[in-house]
């Protein structure tokens, strides 16, 4: 395995040289990453691909056709090979999504196959098993049999057996969701990596996510554009809507403060969830709203979160809630559910409130509580931001990846040493690599 020896600091967030990163030489690794989400990719993998290229690694992604495809991948220098998975059972459209695979990893013959989301895994780690790939990687990004009953809930324990059967190593994005794995499947043995305190791909808190970048003819014509007033106190949910983010919960919450607050707003950001739809006159309600803001899913997340003071994130399950970092980073707190993943992400009573699932009066009085106490909301708020700094910047999750795949290429100690090298450079300048405390 041929590893670069110089580490580019100019990848790195908050100061990312926009230039293509090196080619990879002849001979180099190939690393095949398997995804299935459009609108998800760019939180899974930006900033990701170009490290590892500039680190000696060819990089493919294999992910459904599209323009969220082509422009990350030429953003990172990645080469794409579209596949046509989709989320929703379709034994059909799986099947031809399966042969598309083996055809995919039969051309291009990886060292690694990394495979993210349990639809993306089952036909990944099928297809590179079937081709004897020697490293098939899971990275354990979510998991609905915690919310599912009946033959569903038997079906995704199946197919999760099955991967944890032919993968080789399985990463996990937070140790609440790696240990609801083990309890739900009884593997209590299987080695389960989580790389840092967790997180599917960090935050750039330096970058993206910096609410002093923000600027301000952005704000206010995404404010123009969704009908939201500009001195409106505002609310904030993004995500899919599904039942399952708790958004019953949330409509119930709602209709108790628009009622106490009459100054206040809700930006509902998010596509609807074909597999876990909300009631349709739940979402009628909202439409006829005067003062929810409904602008579907909104690829610049930053500018919600600077448009809200307070984010709301009900749901019944996280595989870590990536949203909540990312309103952490703009110096917002978060009201969300004491479930998996969601602990991960939030502290109760230091950079946010956890409140019991399915619990509209408990999400009443904890959004209450910042609305009335304007300096908790903003110590929080801080308290959110410094944490997402110190803990959640994005090399951390590449290096944990870098040092992963260099264990499973047998590059152990050339790999160990040049990441202590990286670390070390990080530690000297914490504000161009946004990597504090090393």
């Amino acid at each position: 395995m041929r590893l670069a020896r110089c580490f580019p600091i100019t990848l790195l967030s908050g100061s990312r040289d926009k230039a293509s990163p090196p080619r990879p030489a002849p001979g180099s690794p190939k690393l095949l990453h398997v995804a299935v989400d459009g609108p998800s990719l760019r939180s899974y993998f930006a900033g990701a691909l170009a490290f590892m290229r500039s680190q000696g690694f060819e990089v493919v992604l294999a992910a459904p056709d599209g323009p969220d495809l082509a422009r990350l991948c030429r953003a990172e220098g990645a080469r794409a090979r579209p596949v046509g998975i989709v989320r929703p059972l379709r034994p059909w459209r799986d099947f031809k999504a399966l042969l598309e695979l083996l055809r995919i990893i039969a051309e291009e013959r990886p060292d690694i196959v990394h495979c993210h989301t349990p639809k993306a895994a089952l036909l990944g780690v099928l297809a590179a098993f079937a081709l004897r790939i020697p490293h098939r990687i899971y990275h354990l990004r979510a998991l609905p049999l915690e919310t599912q009953r009946g033959p569903m809930r038997w079906l995704l324990y199946a197919s999760e057996l099955l991967i944890s059967q032919l993968c080789t190593e399985t990463v996990a994005i937070s140790d609440s969701l790696r240990r609801a794995y083990r309890r739900h499947l009884g593997l209590h043995r299987v080695p389960i990596a989580v790389h840092g305190v967790g997180s599917g791909n960090g935050v750039d808190a330096r970058g993206r996510f910096d609410p002093e970048r923000i600027d301000t003819e952005r704000l206010n014509a995404f404010r123009r554009q969704t009908g939201l007033p500009a001195d409106a106190r505002t609310l904030c949910f993004v995500g899919r809507l599904a039942r399952d983010k708790g958004l019953i919960e949330l409509h119930d919450a709602w209709q108790r403060l628009r009622r106490r607050y009459p100054e206040l707003w809700l930006i509902v950001s998010g596509d609807e969830d074909e597999r876990d739809p909300v009631p349709r006159a739940l979402l009628d309600a909202w439409r006829r709203d005067p003062r929810i803001c409904m602008p579907g899913f909104v690829d610049q997340r930053e500018l919600v979160f600077a448009a809200a003071c307070i984010n709301v994130l009900p749901t019944y399950r996280e595989g870590f809630g990536n949203v909540l970092i990312e309103a952490a980073a703009m110096a917002i707190p978060s009201v969300a559910s004491r479930v998996t993943g969601c602990v991960d992400a939030t502290i109760d009573g230091v950079t946010g409130t956890l409140v019991p699932p399915r619990s509209a009066p408990a999400l009443v009085e904890a959004i209450a509580r910042y609305l009335e106490d304007p300096e908790l909301r903003g110590r929080h708020g801080t308290a959110a931001r410094r944490r997402a700094l110190e803990e959640f910047a994005p090399e951390r999750i590449w290096l944990g990846l870098l040092v992963h795949y260099a264990a499973a290429l047998g590059e152990t100690r050339a790999t160990a040493e040049a990441t202590a090298e990286l670390s070390a450079e990080l530690c000297q300048a914490p504000r161009r690599a946004s990597i504090i405390g090393c």
